[in-house]
C-alpha cells in the first residue's frame, strides 16, 4: 500500500515537473498553471486536454495530501 502511494506521488511530481521536496506553494502554483492551460472551458472541449485536466486534479490531490501530512509531522 505504501509503495503505491509513493509511486502515485512520484507520478504527480513528474506531471507537474516538481522536485521531490516541493513545498505547498510550489505544488499549488504548478497545479494552477496546468489547470489554466488544460481547463475544458479554455480548450474548447478538447478531449485530450480534458484528460490532462483530470490527471492534474488527481495529481494535485495526491500531492496536497502528502504535503499536509508532512506539515503535520513537522509540527509534532
Amino acid at each position: 500500500l505504501m509503495v503505491a502511494v509513493i509511486f502515485r506521488m512520484l507520478d504527480a511530481l513528474r506531471l507537474f515537473d516538481l522536485p521531490p521536496d516541493a513545498d505547498e506553494a510550489a505544488i499549488k502554483a504548478a497545479h494552477r498553471r496546468w489547470a489554466k492551460e488544460n481547463h475544458p472551458d479554455v480548450t474548447g472541449g478538447d478531449a485530450e486536454a480534458a484528460k490532462r485536466f483530470q490527471a492534474a486534479q488527481a495529481a494535485y490531490e495526491v500531492l496536497k495530501s502528502a504535503a499536509e501530512r508532512r506539515a503535520d509531522q513537522q509540527k509534532a
